[in-house]
């Protein structure tokens, strides 16, 4: 039976109770030390299929649809997850730096001293979403969630009208309306909430491309492994920290797709030195954006801190 609105809550309640350690069969785990494979043979999967129909477990990572994602892409595991075509100057599409594209896309959403329009800034993470995709289907579901946190910031920054020009006056414009709840409870869908996530994915991106530039420093760029622990690094930098078990888990899962490096590399960039130099570019802006979008909802008390399911 599929829960409703109402009882969503008792279903995030006991899915993340048969989650627990002692909870799955034969398994001695803390919980950080859980995997997906432990989860899945676990009692919780008799909650997790009929939770994951309901509208109300949306949730900050849409976990149905994330879960869909891995699903297909296990499927194509040693396929097309590791593999594919290098940039090809033949194409009509072609950009040798897209992350310069996108630096530059990202750059023209910065406004004032502290603040970002959102116009600009719901088109650069679209590209960024495109540069995302070419580093082949292992990235797939982060593309997915990206696009709908998108697509809500959109919709939020046109239902306001002008208040809805700049990342500051659309939230001040939620906090106006009541939309949010005292102590940083943001409602969800809204503006905020995926201002928030969208912050963080940059930030996992910023924290991955940064622990590259230090292997590449260090002579460690080629070393097999490399970009799935950079991915680590990013990863428990910006979004672990808010990650229940469940999202713990799907990430344990997720990660073994990875691509490595040189296949990512190959479609960043015609070669290893400037993909290094393009990356470098990308940081110095992005950082600027994250650090506006931080600091807006944090003083605006809006920097919610719960965690996923």
């Amino acid at each position: 039976r599929t829960p409703d609105a109402w009882c969503a809550a008792r279903w995030v309640e006991q899915l993340e109770d048969a989650c627990r350690p002692e909870r799955v069969a034969g398994v001695e785990k803390p919980p950080e030390a859980m995997t997906w494979l432990d989860i899945w043979q676990s009692e919780a999967m008799s909650l997790l299929v009929p939770a994951l129909l309901s509208p109300a477990m949306g949730g900050p990572w849409a976990l149905g649809t994330i879960i869909a994602d891995l699903l297909e892409l296990g499927a194509e595991a040693g396929k097309a997850a590791q593999t594919g075509d290098e940039l090809d100057p033949e194409d009509e599409n072609y950009d040798p730096h897209p992350l310069v594209t996108n630096a530059s896309g990202l750059s023209r959403c910065l406004v004032d001293n502290r603040d970002v329009q959102l116009r600009a800034f719901v088109l650069a993470i679209r590209d960024f979403s495109t540069v995302v995709a070419l580093m082949g289907d292992w990235a797939k579901p982060m593309v997915n969630e990206v696009s709908r946190h998108v697509d809500i910031i959109d919709k939020c920054h046109q239902a306001a009208g002008e208040r809805g020009n700049t990342m500051r006056s659309l939230l001040e414009h939620e906090v106006e309306q009541g939309m949010h709840k005292e102590g940083a409870i943001l409602a969800d869908p809204s503006g905020a909430m995926s201002l928030l996530w969208g912050a963080r994915t940059l930030r996992l991106w910023a924290g991955s491309f940064e622990a590259v530039v230090k292997a590449n420093a260090e002579g460690k760029l080629k070393e097999p492994g490399m970009f799935g622990r950079a991915f680590d690094a990013g990863y428990a930098a910006s979004i672990q920290p808010y990650s229940g078990y469940l999202v713990l888990g799907i990430y344990s899962f997720a990660r073994r797709f990875i691509a490595e490096w040189p296949v990512v590399s190959a479609r960043l960039a015609p070669s290893e030195e400037e993909v290094i130099r393009d990356v470098k570019q990308w940081l110095m802006v992005v950082n600027d954006v994250v650090d506006r979008l931080d600091f807006n909802q944090q003083d605006l008390d809006l920097d919610d801190q719960r965690k996923t399911y």
